[in-house]
């Protein structure tokens, strides 16, 4: 009887213990340890992680003997993927506003001036080796106007007026500026500092001889018309000028004034010489030609100290409303 009596008092004091515990959330709070628990063995390649813990745990056992059907898992990772994409879509609205910041306002003719990398130097120690160059599409169906166009960092501020250029350039006489004007393919070279001759202008076939008393950086294109084509060998001619004159003449390099004319020479061929190997003189010849001005400008923005930064700059190309045009990034 007694017996009867302690057996049921012991089963009602577990059966009331289990209730009691299910009501504190026993449960709850084995799970939660279970959650945070893993086992790593002695080694870097050995242990196992449960579904729910980072998958930098290498599982000893395989994870569908351990739980069947793997939802856990799956949930998990389409989380992870959902996070994964949410940064990366974060990441992309970042980098846009920060294109827009460095971009600016686009031009309606963005794309038919671009500075051109590869030709411009941006890593001068002296305004005088520092230069852009601006390059025209070959799409473009008109010449583009540089009237008011600008040059801007969008790291420091500094922002600098395209000049006005000569077209053509007249030694020893106040040039007229107007725009520079980039036909289809053109290339405008806007160097830092100031003109060796003055004034911005463009190039044409006889600016070569500009590099005989200036120094340019980068150099002018020697391509005039040679001397033996100024004075062709023609029966008057070598009357007139001497067989040594033609001789000489065969000698020069294009672009060259010639500086020390021997004595030997007749007075018509020293004359012809000074008169016409020059940029004056080619000028004076060829001025009138249709093939005369070429498809570079030089413009000069005539600072006495570099304006773009060594590295790590964004220069903006702005058009006379103050939109961009193109934005050199580096």
């Amino acid at each position: 009887m007694i017996r009867n009596i302690l057996l049921g008092l012991f089963a009602f004091v577990v059966i009331a213990g289990i209730i009691f515990w299910i009501l504190n959330r026993g449960p709850q709070r084995i799970f939660a340890s279970v959650r945070n628990f893993s086992f790593i063995g002695s080694g870097t390649t050995t242990g196992f992680a449960l579904p729910w813990q980072p998958t930098t745990l290498v599982p000893l056992v395989e994870e569908e003997d351990l739980f069947a059907g793997g939802t856990e898992e799956v949930e998990t990772r389409d989380v992870s993927k959902q996070l994964s994409d949410i940064e990366r879509q974060y990441e992309d609205i970042i980098q846009g506003v920060n294109d827009v910041t460095t971009f600016g306002d686009p031009s309606p003719i963005f794309g038919s001036v671009r500075i051109a990398p590869a030709y411009s130097n941006t890593a001068g120690n002296t305004a005088d080796s520092e230069f852009l160059v601006l390059e025209a599409s070959l799409s473009n169906t008109a010449p583009t106007s540089l009237a008011g166009w600008s040059l801007q960092s969008a790291l420091t501020g500094v922002r600098v007026s395209i000049p006005g250029a000569a077209s053509p350039l007249r030694q020893g006489n106040v040039n007229s500026l107007v725009a520079a004007t980039l036909d289809p393919g053109s290339v405008a070279l806007v160097a830092t500092g100031p003109s060796p001759v003055g004034a911005s202008f463009r190039e044409n076939i006889c600016a070569g001889y500009l590099s005989d008393f200036q120094d340019f950086y980068p150099p002018l294109s020697l391509q005039c018309p040679t001397p033996a084509s100024e004075l062709p060998l023609t029966a008057d001619n070598l009357k007139r000028y001497g067989d040594a004159c033609f001789d000489y003449i065969e000698r020069l390099p294009s672009c060259t004034f010639p500086t020390n004319v021997p004595t030997e020479l007749s007075a018509e061929c020293r004359s012809f010489l000074q008169n016409t190997l020059s940029y004056t003189g080619c000028a004076a010849l060829h001025g009138n030609s249709l093939s005369f001005g070429t498809n570079t400008w030089r413009l000069f923005l005539r600072s006495d100290r570099p304006l773009w930064r060594d590295s790590h700059d964004a220069i903006r190309l702005l058009d006379a409303e103050g939109r961009t045009v193109d934005a050199y990034v580096y």
